[in-house]
């Protein structure tokens, strides 16, 4: 039997750690309660086995723990707004509380190539998400750009799924235009959307040219039950619209085409 540290998520949700030989662990039904997953079984099924566990907690008996990386997955599936708030907590409070006693002094001394502290990696993870956020970015790209970010910031990468759901299959307006034999062109259609308030144009700084600013296509909010916002191939800056090819012909009915 262990007793785990007890650590108080807005001081009134309770969320119990292990650290076993360094490595911290988090009690799975305190994490699902935060973030309103119903089943906390099925929530950490598709982790792999050495980022789960169980662990004897006494009258309660057995109960599932995740490793830090299984946090970050949920964390990153969920889409409460609590979440944010709870990676926060966790990255800024619980992780270097249990990190300042003598036996993980060590892993408080960041590598001579790393300055960053954990704390201010998580800051910056925070801004990222922000940024994210504005940009109204598809799941796929968040993925991608958190992998990225994991990968520039030599961070250890966390167990990230290898892929995100989508509402169905994406194209560009123009394969999509070719592909139902309709003769309109991208331009066009990108004007029509425009004024129908499913597209909007964005500003950005220009990489080359000090002073220049280029600008790209944004579905709004309205829009993106057609398509999704996935960023750019050209440039991380920008996002570019993809559709949904089953709403396609539907797009362009709303839309008077």
């Amino acid at each position: 039997m262990s007793v785990p540290q007890v650590f108080n998520f807005q001081d009134k949700f309770p969320v119990r750690v292990e650290v076993v030989d360094g490595k911290e662990w988090f009690c799975v039904k305190d994490v699902c309660d935060i973030l309103e997953i119903q089943n906390p079984t099925q929530s950490i099924s598709r982790l792999k086995p050495e980022h789960k566990t169980m662990f004897n907690i006494g009258r309660q008996g057995d109960m599932s723990f995740i490793s830090e990386p299984g946090l970050f997955k949920l964390l990153f599936s969920s889409r409460k707004e609590k979440a944010e708030e709870f990676q926060d907590w966790v990255f800024e409070d619980v992780l270097p509380q249990l990190r300042a006693t003598g036996q993980y002094a060590i892993r408080l001394l960041p590598p001579p190539e790393d300055p960053l502290s954990l704390s201010d990696k998580g800051k910056l993870l925070k801004l990222h998400i922000q940024a994210w956020k504005f940009l109204s970015v598809s799941d796929s790209s968040k993925l991608m750009l958190t992998q990225k970010f994991f990968l520039d910031n030599g961070i250890d990468s966390p167990t990230l799924p290898d892929y995100t759901s989508s509402k169905g299959i994406k194209c560009s307006a123009s394969e999509l235009l070719k592909k139902n034999q309709l003769q309109i062109s991208a331009q066009k259609f990108n004007k029509v959307l425009l004024d129908c308030g499913y597209l909007e144009k964005k500003e950005r700084s220009s990489r080359k040219y000090t002073g220049k600013i280029k600008t790209y296509w944004h579905l709004t909010k309205r829009g993106q039950e057609f398509g999704e916002n996935d960023v750019s191939p050209q440039n991380p800056k920008e996002t570019q619209p993809n559709y949904y090819e089953h709403t396609f012909l539907d797009l362009m009915q709303k839309a008077g085409m």
